[in-house]
C-alpha cells in the first residue's frame, strides 16, 4: 500500500470521469506555480492601468478645448477630400454586368 501511494504522487490521473466538482470524490484542478505567476501577472498589469486612468494626462483647463481644433480640422474640405481619396484608392474598380458579358453577344447573328 505504501507503495501504490508513493507511485500515485509521482503518477497523476488526469481524467477524471462525470462532473468535476460534484459529488463524492470532487476533483479540483491543480494551481501550480507558473498559474500564480500568471495571475499575479494579470493583477499588477490591473493596478497599473488603475494607476494609469486614475491621474489623467490633461488637467481640467487642457481638456475643456481640446478637441474644438481636431473637430475643425476634420471638417474641412481638404480633410474630406483626402480621406475620401485615400478609401477610393483601397477599393476595387468597379466591375458591370455589361462588362463581365460582354463576351455572349459577339456571337449573336439577328436573322
Amino acid at each position: 500500500m505504501f507503495l501504490t501511494k508513493t507511485l500515485q504522487l509521482y503518477k497523476r490521473y488526469r481524467r477524471v470521469p462525470g462532473l468535476l466538482f460534484a459529488g463524492k470524490n470532487r476533483a479540483y484542478p491543480y494551481i501550480s506555480v507558473s498559474l500564480k505567476r500568471q495571475a499575479l501577472r494579470w493583477l499588477l498589469l490591473e493596478q497599473d492601468n488603475v494607476e494609469l486612468l486614475a491621474k489623467p494626462y490633461l488637467t481640467r483647463e487642457e481638456s475643456e478645448g481640446h478637441t474644438k481644433a481636431f473637430k475643425q480640422l476634420t471638417n474641412s474640405p481638404s480633410f474630406i477630400q483626402i480621406k475620401s481619396e485615400e478609401s477610393a484608392a483601397k477599393m476595387l474598380p468597379h466591375k458591370f454586368t455589361s462588362d463581365l458579358l460582354n463576351h455572349i453577344e459577339r456571337g449573336n447573328k439577328w436573322e
